[in-house]
């Protein structure tokens, strides 16, 4: 069983595979063949190009290319031996069509056409490529057909007078093909026809080194157009465009013009080219329809079928041709991104115009730019002398009610206290009321002015300060401690706490104690009843960590933004009553106290979430300590009266 199923697989695999050569062997058989034959060499790019555009343009049809080689030689003999290699090659080959590209190949066809011991016997014939008119006898129509190629060069020799005003001659390089010969005649009928008068010559031969000479002899007055190709005098091969225009450019600055598409890649200025492009697919089409069996007469295209100007934009300039004379519709080649087709001397104005408006443009912007800045600078600047104005305005009025209502109050309390002594009437409760009244707003006063001076001594850079290794805890632990009974009596309840019992560093006492007092003061002001107000201190690495929060009213991010500048006041609370309190100095004189300690000072804050202060200060020791340390000290009794000095009873 398994053995017949192995068989069957075998077998149908067989028959696959035969029907697969069956069919390949049947599309290989059933295509056309065609033989293109070609009067030069493999080297020459105008017949290269229309055999590779044939290709392009045939399908299902077997291409097969030979060369002539005319150029070597025309004679009979070579004729003949060339025709027996071919027969030998194709004899056997079912040729279905022969394509012949320019006037030999066309004429060594013909001459083989009725021959019955070559393969060419009978067999179509399409040429492409023939320079002058041909006379067919009435068997040959039977068999040949193709397009004449027309002979007009009066349009290219107009184009080269218009465009070289100083020419009066001009000079066809040749050789001795039957092109040439058909050029040199066109050219010589046509001196009378053109817009201006000329003299034609020519410089004729198969080999560049014979014409060198005869080239580096013609004067400023001719141009030269290159017709052909030609071979190197001591190799005999062909020579490459480029190294042709220029071993002529070393010979002579004549204007060099050329037929051939390649001359004009290779450096010409240009010429009226047989496009050799469409050249190919139109013998492409002739092909197919003779091999199809539909036989046509020959063809005389008109002029501009196959004939394209086309100029090399590198070369123009080089000549100092004025590129608005070229042709309408000529093709430019060798033309970077930011050539432009016009002389020399415009393109150069309009290129000069063209940055000139860029900077014109460049400049306007920028000095719409610069005045917009300016603009901002100018309204930032007003901004700010508006905001200076109105600080100073502020501060002078802050100061004056800062000045007049303690000042008020102790003024009314000594008329209080004449009166009473006035009229001998001398009670202790009234008069300790008023003496107190008149001490607190003293000591307001004082702070005031205090603030003041201190804030100058900041400015400028001068605050006077004796340091001593201290514990700091013990420092803000008293502080904190002295207004516990203050707190109280605002029903706010002040908590201390630190993470150790002993950190010494060096401090001046007293600016401690000014920037605990100040703090705690600000929270006092700003904490509900029933709030709490937080003191922590801390070591973190070498630095100390003094922080001071409460569960206050909070402040705004503009707030915070310029909490510690000169005048800026946060937002009294509005059940204080005392909305204009406070001169604004304090918290700025507290960063500078912390700045001679070599420290800083955050804040942290949330409306209706509270506030925190942090004070970071580097631990550092001193060697010598002020033996009159102790008698400059203030008493923190003394202090604390005058820093909380403008804290009311919320009753008052």
């Amino acid at each position: 069983m398994i053995c017949k199923r192995k068989f069957s697989i075998l077998l149908l695999a067989i028959i696959i595979l035969i029907s697969f050569f069956y069919i390949n062997s049947y599309s290989q058989e059933s295509k056309k063949n065609v033989l293109i034959l070609c009067s030069y060499n493999s080297e020459n790019k105008w017949e290269h190009s229309i055999v590779e555009e044939v290709k392009r343009n045939l399908k299902n049809i077997n291409v097969k290319v030979d060369f002539l080689d005319s150029t070597s030689s025309d004679s009979d003999i070579y004729n003949e031996s060339f025709m027996k290699l071919l027969n030998i090659k194709y004899k056997n080959e079912d040729i279905d069509c022969i394509l012949t590209i320019d006037d030999e190949a066309l004429n060594f066809a013909r001459h083989n056409l009725f021959n019955k011991d070559f393969f060419m016997y009978k067999k179509p014939i399409v040429f492409v490529g023939v320079n002058g008119y041909i006379s067919l006898s009435s068997e040959e129509e039977n068999y040949i057909t193709g397009i004449l190629e027309y002979q007009d060069n009066l349009f290219f020799l107009d184009t080269i007078l218009n465009l070289n005003s100083d020419v009066k001659n001009i000079c066809l390089l040749l050789n001795n093909s039957i092109y040439s010969n058909m050029i040199k005649k066109n050219i010589s009928h046509l001196t009378k026809f053109t817009s201006r008068p000329f003299s034609m010559c020519t410089i004729e031969s198969d080999t560049f080194e014979d014409i060198k000479d005869k080239i580096n002899k013609l004067d400023d007055s001719y141009a030269i157009i290159v017709c052909v190709t030609y071979k190197d005098f001591a190799d005999g091969e062909f020579m490459n465009e480029t190294n042709i225009i220029e071993e002529i450019k070393k010979v002579t600055d004549v204007p060099i013009y050329s037929k051939l598409k390649t001359y004009v890649e290779a450096g010409a200025i240009g010429g009226i080219v047989n496009d050799e492009s469409k050249l190919g697919k139109i013998a492409a089409v002739f092909l197919e329809e003779t091999i199809n069996g539909e036989h046509k007469e020959m063809v005389t295209p008109t002029y501009s079928t196959f004939n394209t100007a086309i100029f090399n934009f590198q070369s123009l300039r080089e000549y100092n041709i004025d590129p608005l004379l070229l042709p309408k519709n000529s093709v430019i080649i060798n033309k970077g991104t930011f050539d432009l087709l016009v002389p020399r001397y415009l393109e150069i104005i309009i290129w000069v115009s063209i940055l000139l408006v860029i900077l014109g443009i460049t400049t306007l912007i920028y000095m719409y730019s610069s005045n917009k800045k300016n603009s901002l600078k100018d309204k930032l600047l007003l901004r700010k002398s508006i905001e200076k104005d109105e600080i100073k305005t502020d501060f002078i009025i802050t100061m004056s009610h800062e000045l007049r209502t303690p000042l008020n109050i102790i003024i009314n309390a000594n008329k209080l206290l004449n009166l009473k002594v006035y009229n001998d009437k001398y009670e202790k409760e009234f008069f300790q009321k008023q003496i107190n009244l008149i001490n607190k707003n003293s000591n307001r006063l004082l702070r005031l002015i205090n603030n003041l001076i201190d804030v100058s001594k900041i400015e400028v850079g001068y605050v006077d300060a004796t340091f001593k290794n201290e514990n700091i805890v013990d420092v803000v632990e008293d502080v904190t401690m002295s207004v516990i009974d203050l707190a109280n009596s605002y029903n706010i309840e002040i908590i201390f706490d630190t993470e150790e019992e002993e950190i010494i560093t060096a401090i001046d006492r007293s600016k401690i104690e000014r920037i605990m007092l100040n703090l705690l003061s600000n929270s006092i002001k700003f904490t509900n009843d029933g709030g709490h107000i937080y003191v922590n201190l801390k070591k973190a690495g070498k630095d100390i960590i003094i922080e001071v929060k409460d569960d206050g009213i909070g402040m705004s991010n503009d707030t915070k933004d310029h909490l510690f500048e000169k005048f800026k006041k946060a937002k009294r609370y509005p059940s204080l009553e005392r909305e204009h309190e406070g001169s604004g100095l304090g918290l700025f004189i507290v960063k500078g106290l912390v700045g001679i300690h070599n420290g800083s000072i955050n804040v942290e804050s949330e409306i209706n979430k509270g506030t925190k202060f942090i004070i970071k200060i580097p631990q550092g020791f001193v060697d010598k300590e002020n033996s009159n340390q102790n008698l400059m000290n203030v008493p923190l009794d003394y202090t604390s009266k005058i820093e909380l000095s403008d804290i009311y009873n919320k009753d008052e």
